[in-house]
């Protein structure tokens, strides 16, 4: 209901209530519903979550299970560390350059190569863990941060008071209407925009870690400064780019609500007056943190890479 009559006036404070606070929390729940979504906490995420969780799970079944992807691929893995390791024989015969170090030396590469082969499937749990294990700690960190930001009850009432006639009270939702449009935008768009690097996350860490036998057979060839470490570098960022995105979206939540608090007190201080000029300038700058939110998830991969030096 949009309100009711009361004498003297129109009463449209529940409205003015509802329109306010449901904006801003959409914004926060934006913000918090990353760490929902990506580790299926609930909250933010809902059922939702629950099913990307329950993907992740499927999925890393059908790669490292007894008939996996990972263990068919090994054989592959195991051939390219021996064919490294042939073709750097010869290289050193042909030049006459063959010494017991340097055979030393390329056989241990070789047994290192084949030994990651073996436990690709192993390499691979454990990277995945570590990136669900980094994500949680940091979720649980940023949980002390209060999720909830309650408007208070009467500011309905004191912005209703300032408006009791019929055609200011309308022109008066209107701007309230107007003003938190864009914010149920952003938050439904920066919800979308979750789902979509979530399952993006997914399925490159899934298709990553499928050619994790191959990559670690070409250890045999450089070791783990070569095609090898660097693969397995950018799959271990892969795995732990829930982790930034969690930290992405516990800071922006965390400016969200001090500039929610900031948009109440302005409201407060003019007794309840509203002014669409101000109300969109205020919002204006949460509508900007969640921009900026969205520019930085989508940057995410890039600063896991630099942290593994991938």
């Amino acid at each position: 209901m949009l309100g009711g009559f009361v004498a003297g006036g129109v009463d449209f404070s529940s409205t003015y209530q509802m329109l306010i606070g449901n904006a801003i929390q959409m914004l926060l729940d934006a913000c918090y519903g990353i760490s929902s979504i990506i580790t299926a906490k609930g909250g933010g995420g809902g059922t939702a979550a629950n099913s990307v969780s329950t993907l992740t799970g499927q999925i890393n079944t059908m790669i490292t299970g007894s008939g996996g992807i990972i263990n068919a691929m090994k054989g592959i893995g195991f051939a390219l560390a021996a064919l490294f390791f042939l073709i750097s024989m010869i290289e050193l015969i042909n030049s006459d350059r063959l010494t017991i170090e340097l055979f030393v030396k390329f056989f241990a590469r070789l047994a290192v190569g084949v030994a990651a082969v073996a436990y690709s499937d192993e390499i691979y749990k454990v990277c995945t863990n570590f990136g669900d294990a980094l994500t949680r700690l940091i979720t649980n960190a940023f949980d002390s941060v209060n999720k909830e930001f309650t408007v208070p009850s009467d500011i309905g009432t004191l912005i209703n008071s300032k408006h009791t006639g019929f055609f200011s009270a309308i022109g008066c939702l209107l701007s309230i209407a107007i003003g938190m449009l864009p914010c149920y935008l952003l938050g439904f768009v920066v919800l979308i925009l979750t789902y979509v690097i979530a399952f993006t996350r997914l399925l490159e860490m899934g298709a990553r870690g499928c050619f994790l036998p191959i990559a670690m057979g070409l250890i045999s060839d450089d070791g783990w400064r070569g095609a090898g470490g660097r693969y397995l570098k950018k799959f271990l960022a892969v795995c732990c780019q829930s982790a930034v995105l969690v930290v992405i979206g516990g800071l922006c939540a965390y400016l969200m609500g001090t500039l929610a608090q900031t948009v109440i007190s302005n409201i407060q201080n003019t007794g309840g007056e509203v002014n669409l000029t101000l109300l969109v300038g205020n919002f204006s700058l949460m509508l900007g943190v969640g921009v900026a939110m969205i520019s930085a998830m989508m940057k995410s991969i890039g600063i896991v890479n630099d942290m593994f030096g991938a």
